[in-house]
């Protein structure tokens, strides 16, 4: 190879590897430091020296607490800083010293002048769904007292809830009886408003009744004697009572730098609770004629508080005067009623048979009308004329997936029924969950 190629190579070598090793050198540079990170502390004011100092000075309180609040709720509170000192007082409030959002107000240009002061505004957005509230933030200065470099500045509250209902939204009956209505009663209640109105009760269906009346002041105040299980489950306890009562231990308040703020003062505070103000009670009567299989019947509940209404809503299951039985390999659950297909081919299709025991009433059971989630689904009711049953009527329910029905998959994503309505007067409605997939 002749001298002059070999040079150029070399030289090519030798550039790349300076190239690489100043890529290498950049990389390790941490972008964090250059922008100014949590750990870069050149921001913070130096203690003043000399004979003229700044004095920081908190005017008022450096706590604000906003009593009791919402969720989804917004606030903000304006604290004021003056300087009593004789010279001129830096104040910071960097980003990764508060916990909410920090406002300093106008400030010289050589900070804030002796006598002068100013302000500090914190504002906040209630996310979290929690029981207390607690934001801080922390104010630099040059003020070379100990205290007076680190100003904090809190707001706190609780979070309470305009309107709830106990037990809950979700009430499950469970298997009701056939000839027994059930009963329900619910607690419509706020720890907001001192009083409210119910203005309407709409059932899903007719046949479901409600009576609703105000709560006593002695109602009230048995809902608000504590419930120390309840209590430490949300946090609404001193962190030392958690243990006992069976709950996670409340976390105390942190600033940026980790420091605990386990005063007497906070521990009354994570000790408070929600208290109801007011109150319903709304006493619900679900009647022996709801659909016969598996049922979720609603009551909507419209206030004077809220625009959107409060929905109940109570599920279970009724056998009622129909048994529904499976066949071997149908696939049938008779707790859940629902009828489990499986897997397989669309183009196959697939055919499940239940076994159907009415009792009897004047005309034979017959199917007046149906609706079926999809549409595709088809069925036969074949009553069984060799049946010799006391009272009762036997059929035969045939439920299928026609062959080349397009493939789809059906279940808790995608529900899938069959109700059938009947001319039995107790037994109105027979419905049938369904839970496939075909591919």
């Amino acid at each position: 190879m002749p001298v002059r190629v070999i040079s150029v190579v070399v030289f090519l070598v030798v550039v790349c590897g300076s190239l690489m090793i100043r890529f290498r050198d950049q990389s390790l540079i941490d972008p964090a430091k250059e922008r100014g990170s949590a750990t870069d502390i050149s921001d913070i004011p130096k203690p003043a020296t000399g004979a003229a100092l700044p004095k920081a000075v908190v005017i008022g309180e450096s706590l604000y607490d906003f009593g009791a609040t919402v969720h989804g709720s917004k606030g903000e509170h304006t604290f004021k800083i003056r300087n009593d000192g004789n010279a001129p007082l830096e104040l910071v409030a960097r980003k990764q010293d508060h916990s909410c959002q920090c406002t300093l107000g106008s400030l010289g240009t050589n900070g804030l002048k002796p006598g002068e002061e100013t302000t500090v505004t914190l504002s906040w957005e209630i996310k979290n769904p929690s029981t207390h509230f607690h934001h801080f933030a922390k104010v630099r200065t040059n003020d070379p007292d100990k205290s007076g470099q680190e100003i904090s500045f809190r707001v706190r509250g609780l979070v309470v809830k305009r309107l709830s209902v106990r037990p809950g939204n979700e009430i499950s009956i469970g298997s009701i009886s056939e000839n027994k209505p059930v009963v329900k009663t619910l607690t419509l209640v706020s720890e907001l408003a001192d009083s409210f109105q119910i203005q309407s009760v709409v059932a899903s269906m007719p046949a479901i009744t409600t009576i609703s009346r105000p709560l006593s002041a002695e109602e009230i105040e048995k809902l608000n004697v504590p419930d120390r299980a309840a209590d430490a489950r949300e946090g609404r306890m001193p962190p030392e009572e958690m243990a006992k009562a069976g709950g996670p231990p409340a976390s105390p308040p942190h600033d940026h730098a980790g420091h605990q703020h386990e005063d007497d003062d906070q521990k009354e505070f994570m000790s408070k609770r929600a208290l109801v103000k007011s109150g319903y009670e709304v006493t619900v009567t679900l009647p022996t004629i709801l659909v016969v299989g598996r049922f979720r019947e609603t009551v909507t509940i419209q206030t004077d508080l809220e625009a959107q209404p409060i929905i109940v809503s109570f599920g279970g299951t009724r056998i009622g005067p129909v048994q529904i039985l499976g066949t071997p390999g149908s696939g049938w659950n008779a707790t859940s009623s629902l009828l489990h297909l499986g897997r397989f081919l669309a183009k196959d299709g697939k055919k499940a048979k239940l076994l159907i025991f009415v009792n009897k009433a004047s005309e034979d059971l017959k199917i007046v009308s149906s609706q079926a989630t999809p549409a595709a689904i088809k069925f036969q009711l074949i009553k069984d004329e060799k049946f010799n049953g006391v009272g009762r009527e036997k059929f035969d329910l045939i439920v299928e997936v026609p062959a080349g029905t397009d493939p789809i998959a059906v279940g808790d994503q995608n529900p899938g029924s069959l109700v059938l309505e009947t001319n039995h007067p107790d037994a109105e409605k027979i419905k049938l969950d369904l839970d496939f997939t075909s591919y």
